[in-house]
């Protein structure tokens, strides 16, 4: 019984190669890695065409980690990623998580979006962001997919997808323990995993973490540490093979994570009347972008969110054909009190939440490998059913004491059968075709309703809508391969992403009476062309990877809060291009360096009734307070972004062995919100990671120490005009500070 095989060889070439991971290697998503490679190197298996192909081999741009690396560089957020891969930015923003590729991304102020990069679990899509607050434990490894995915993995995927695939049972039994100490801020996390066959044919894995990450800011009205976050988290796998060719995985996992306290502080108190009365009563008061606060919230701050999931993929031979059936269903549950102003003066605060179900079920027919033509042909089929709430409180907030409520129901389903094709006219040059039909339906429900004294704008509405889109996404790739260490591939790929209806505005009943909203937005669509390298160099011990892109947005779907209200709407047109390259070696017996970087070139073409330039004064802001944003460069698009990674495995003694990782990661200045603002721009900087250990050559022992920001470098994570300040106020929450953690890990 060959189970864990693939994940086991995972582990082992991440702790050979770490490197390869941390460069932006290209390949395609969701992939293992097999025992062996003729470029001197592990060679990692992607699965982006749904076959099992070698990374060198697969002409897509992706950005590649190993279970080994998110361990070794305590990687345990999402969020984290982004350290180690240029062009992605991935955010916890004021309602939820906000993923950027390429500088292209829908944000999080409109809580109905759907997100442009599409998230994926075991080949299972997970149609919310908030599924990005789950752990990072005890995976295989993660595929981040640059650019439009529509005719590979489907709707949502106008920006690319990030791919996880979790470990499955191993061949051996075993148990291992790993846990570790925070020394800065009282963090600590413990993982458990147990493995292997309980008979020739059935295999499982069951593997659990429990997580507290203490709190870096220092609240000095309440005398508190915040936020700290307690995680747990549990996952279990069981794999049937009672015959060659016949599989059958059931995953089932579920946790949850609970935030108490807040992150935000005023940053930048401007002119305003307010921010002026705060400094005035509070001896604690400071606009400084540092780690502290001085935050007496209205409603207690927290952030909970719950999640549960399951999926079950079966395999069955039909002579030389394989039929794979995924059925899948999972949800999340969240609930937040957030004080948004940064400040003691308990004038206002908001309650959101969100309750997602989803259910879905795939089917596919692969062809036999290894000819001149082969072919997948499958059906997908979605629904999910999403409740939202937003609940504004005013306290004293001059005239204004009351409550805005906000809540939106939406049920959606969607079909789309798909068929890829492979052929090789010559053994040098492949071609391959990809087409997906989308058929979708989308209801929505919005109502909003005030009690008390509330702001004039803020009136009272109901509405409803239907939408039915239909949508065609297809692709073409020309590979061709002169040799076995060089090949080249040009590509066209598209994507789309359904319209919607606006969730939780409270001002739209007032801008829709005045001409300047609607209560829908349109589909958003994605075109993207590439060309790209991929070359093995010195005789085997080096690899270079380069893509060259410019992906094409019509009708981008943006949201923007402006401080007085959110402003929600498709713009025209956006360009992304740029460059992105990847390079590893083997420098020497137990050394691997990891280089990658990105220019980016992502601007707006035509945005005719953008949000206003935050500066002042401002000729181009309109009495409607819009401006034409044509030509002005996207958010959180830094121009150039690079990592450079130097991993060092030596053996010390016949029974001991030395492990060293160094991380470096770099970004230019880029704005954090869709305005623009200089106020929310974040400035060139770079963070370092690095971890060193030692343990038993065998590794069933291990000790280390793992630092994260090790420069105590403090960026600005999400970034806004302070709710009804003006005077170019601003709020922000910052990244994690630096973290030093010694672990401890055993397996037996």
């Amino acid at each position: 019984m060959k189970y864990g095989r693939r994940f086991a060889v995972t582990c082992r070439a991440g702790a050979a190669g770490i490197a390869l991971t941390a460069a932006a290697t290209h390949a395609a998503a969701q992939g293992t890695e097999s025992p062996s490679s003729a470029h001197g190197f592990e060679e990692i298996i992607v699965t982006a065409t749904k076959r099992a192909e070698s990374l060198q081999d697969v002409p897509i741009s992706v950005a590649v980690i190993s279970g080994n690396m998110i361990n070794e560089l305590g990687l345990s957020r999402f969020e984290d990623l982004q350290s180690t891969i240029p062009n992605v930015q991935i955010d916890n923003s004021l309602g939820a998580p906000s993923i950027f590729i390429r500088g292209m991304g829908s944000g999080a102020s409109n809580f109905s979006f759907e997100q442009s990069v599409g998230l994926f679990v075991d080949g299972v899509y997970s149609g919310r962001s908030r599924f990005f607050t789950v752990p990072l434990f005890d995976v295989a490894q993660v595929e981040i997919v640059r650019g439009p995915q529509g005719a590979l993995f489907g709707r949502n995927t106008n920006a690319g997808a990030v791919s996880i695939t979790t470990a499955k049972p191993t061949d051996e039994r075993f148990i291992s323990l790993r846990g570790g100490y925070e020394v800065l801020y009282d963090g600590y996390f413990l993982e458990g995993i147990a493995s292997g066959p309980l008979s020739d044919t059935f295999g499982v894995r069951v593997a659990g973490t429990v997580n507290r990450e203490g709190g870096y800011l220092r609240n000095h009205a309440t005398g508190k540490r915040e936020p700290v976050t307690d995680t747990w988290y549990l996952r279990g796998t069981a794999v049937w093979k009672p015959s060659d060719g016949f599989s059958a995985t059931l995953r089932v996992e579920g946790g949850k994570v609970d935030q108490d306290g807040g992150v935000f502080q005023l940053f930048n108190r401007g002119t305003a009347a307010l921010a002026d009365l705060w400094f005035a009563t509070d001896p604690n008061a400071e606009d400084n972008l540092d780690l502290n606060r001085s935050v007496i919230p209205l409603l207690p701050e927290f952030d909970d969110t719950d999640t549960l999931n399951g999926s079950l993929t079966i395999e069955i031979p039909l002579g030389d054909h394989t039929l794979t059936s995924i059925t899948a269903a999972g949800g999340v549950n969240n609930l937040k009190s957030v004080e948004y102003t940064g400040t003691s003066l308990q004038i206002a605060a908001s309650t959101l939440g969100e309750n997602f179900d989803q259910w879905s079920q795939e089917v596919r027919l692969s062809s036999p490998t290894g000819g001149a033509f082969e072919y997948i042909l499958g059906v997908l089929y979605t629904r999910h059913k999403l409740k939202t709430l937003q609940e504004s409180e005013f306290n004293n907030f001059g005239p204004f004491t009351g409550v805005s409520t906000r809540t939106y129901h939406e049920r959606d389903r969607a079909i789309s059968p798909f068929l890829s094709a492979t052929w090789s006219p010559i053994e040098q040059l492949t071609l391959i075709g990809g087409l997906r039909y989308t058929d979708e339906v989308k209801r929505g429900r919005t109502s909003h309703v005030a009690s008390g004294v509330i702001f004039p704008t803020y009136l009272p509405y109901s509405y409803s809508g239907r939408r039915h889109e239909k949508h065609f996404t297809p692709s073409l790739t020309v590979q061709y391969k002169p040799s076995r260490e060089l090949m080249l591939y040009a590509l066209y790929a598209t994507g789309t992403k359904a319209g919607g209806f606006l969730s939780n505005d409270a001002t739209l009943q007032a801008r829709i009476l005045a001409g300047t909203n609607d209560y829908e937005f349109e589909e958003e669509t994605a075109k993207s062309y590439e060309v790209g390298v991929k070359a093995t160099l010195f005789g085997g011990k080096g690899l270079l990877n380069v893509a060259a892109f410019q992906t094409d947005f019509d009708d981008l779907q943006v949201s923007n809060f402006n401080g007085d209200f959110f402003i929600t709407n498709n713009a025209a047109k956006a360009r992304s291009k740029g460059i992105e390259a990847d390079f590893r070696a083997n420098v020497a017996e137990g050394v691997t360096l990891g280089l990658s970087g990105a220019y980016l070139d992502g601007k707006f073409r035509e945005y005719p009734n953008g949000p206003c330039i935050d500066v002042t004064p401002n000729p181009d802001c309109s009495a409607l307070q819009t401006q034409d944003l044509g030509g002005y460069r996207l958010q959180r698009a830094p121009k150039w972004t690079g990592s450079a990674n130097l991993d060092v495995r030596r053996p010390i003694g016949s029974d001991l062995a030395f492990g060293g990782t160094l991380n470096v990661n770099y970004k230019s200045k880029y704005y954090g919100g869709q305005n623009l603002s200089e106020y929310d721009a974040e400035k060139a900087f770079a963070k370092i990671n690095a971890r060193l250990a030692i343990g038993a050559s065998d590794d069933r022992w291990q000790v280390a120490v793992v630092g994260r920001n090790l420069t105590n470098k403090l960026t600005k994570n999400w970034s806004f005009p302070t709710p009804a300040f003006g005077g170019n106020a601003h709020t922000t929450s910052i990244s994690q500070p630096r973290m030093i953690t010694i672990e401890a890990q055993t397996r037996f």
